[in-house]
């Protein structure tokens, strides 16, 4: 009996294909030329350096301390390289180191004008009086934030005997809601000639003013204003006469009856 022969077909070996020929690997290192190329052009690229950086708005603030103080904000290091690139400035970080370091600044505003300046907008705090706590004394704004330790000054003072927290410079001290009240008496006696020195923040519900003329007037911390206010200049027309303000004590508008004291 015959053996039967098999027959097996040769094992053909896969030649692997060369990387160089393949298009995917082309497109890669195109794509990561590319990228490195745009990544190089807005980090490196002198054109796109931060050369200049121009404040604006200014007044008390030193524009060459603003300078010194954002360059760490600015300036970044990659790998072993450092730059200035207007595309890598965090200007939230620095809007809000800028607001911190110096309590002065009420607001700031950051923006890249291309292809190499930074523009700094400030609007710096306006005093409208001075807070007194504790035997010191401060610059208040209009929003009830102390922002600076006068050397003179010849605004009215603010005493709050409510407040009991610690004063830090830039900090809200007094409510702006307070404040505005405040600001809103003092700007009506002006207009009726009668100038105030000082505003107590007696209790939650009580404000007393001292005038110029040494009498004061409680007013309603918790009621209108404007209302107490158009009563104030009825009763200072139709009953207090200036000669009458030398023994004038205070006037009381806190209630639906007004007093004055000493009596008329």
């Amino acid at each position: 009996m015959k053996k039967r022969t098999s027959f097996r077909k040769p094992h053909k070996v896969k030649r692997k294909k060369s990387i160089l020929k393949s298009r995917f690997f082309w497109l890669t290192i195109l794509v990561l030329i590319v990228v490195g190329g745009f990544f190089y052009l807005i980090s490196f690229s002198s054109f796109f350096q931060i050369t200049k950086i121009e404040i604006r708005g200014n007044e008390k603030i030193s524009e060459q301390k603003i300078k010194e103080i954002i360059q760490p904000h600015i300036e970044h290091q990659i790998v072993f390289w450092k730059t200035r690139s207007i595309f890598l400035a965090n200007l939230k970080e620095t809007n809000n180191f800028l607001s911190e370091t110096f309590p002065n600044i009420a607001q700031v505003e950051l923006k890249r004008n291309f292809p190499e300046a930074l523009i700094i907008s400030i609007q710096e705090r306006i005093p409208v009086a001075i807070f007194e706590h504790q035997n010191r004394k401060f610059f208040i704004d209009k929003e009830g934030i102390v922002f600076e330790e006068p050397v003179e000054g010849t605004l009215f003072s603010i005493e709050s005997l409510v407040f009991k927290g610690e004063i830090g410079l830039g900090k809200r001290v007094l409510e702006k809601e307070i404040m505005t009240k405040i600001l809103e008496i003092k700007q009506a006696l002006n207009q009726k000639e009668i100038p105030i020195i000082m505003a107590v923040i007696a209790t939650e519900d009580r404000l007393n003013i001292r005038t110029q003329e040494n009498w004061e007037i409680y007013f309603n911390l918790r009621e209108d204003i404007s209302r107490q206010i158009f009563n104030l200049g009825i009763v200072i027309q139709e009953k207090i006469p200036l000669e009458r303000r030398k023994t004038l004590e205070r006037i009381d508008l806190r209630f639906d009856k007004i007093f004055i004291y000493p009596e008329i």
